[in-house]
């Protein structure tokens, strides 16, 4: 029996084709969108490291969280396991300052002043609700500038 051969055969996209061109059209449209992920917003706390000024928004202040609470829990569980807890410790030292950082940001885009964020369950409160439209006395709005 013969062995089939294929061959491979890349070609430019022909202008007047009208399917490729709304393919190609299509998949540039999808490119300008700035939306961010979950990740960009751990990341971008983490780049502001001790920027108490300014405002962070909802989605910003919580995916840092659910991020946060992800990794330390993992450390904690398997670092747990091999007898090495204090790199947990560690990891969780060092986004402390940041976690401060982005709660009092949160609580500046609601309009009430940073140390809100120690008082318990009212903060929880605070953190969930939308932050005031426009710019208040902390700065402009964060949804207004993405």
């Amino acid at each position: 029996m013969g062995k089939l051969k294929t061959k491979l055969v890349l070609r430019k996209p022909n202008p007047s084709d009208k399917k490729t061109t709304k393919l190609i059209q299509k998949r540039d449209d999808t490119k300008k969108t700035t939306r961010s992920n979950n990740m960009d917003y751990y990341v971008k706390v983490l780049q502001n490291y001790a920027t108490f000024s300014g405002r962070a928004r909802r989605s910003e202040f919580w995916s840092f969280f659910l991020i946060n609470f992800i990794i330390s829990f993992a450390l904690g569980f398997i670092l747990g396991l091999i007898k090495l807890n204090f790199i947990a410790s560690l990891y969780s030292l060092a986004v402390l300052v940041p976690s401060i950082a982005v709660g009092v940001r949160r609580m500046q885009d609601i309009g009430k002043p940073g140390w809100y964020i120690i008082i318990p369950i009212y903060n929880i409160i605070l953190a969930a609700t939308e932050g005031e439209k426009g710019s208040n006395q902390y700065g402009p709005d964060p949804k207004a500038t993405n």
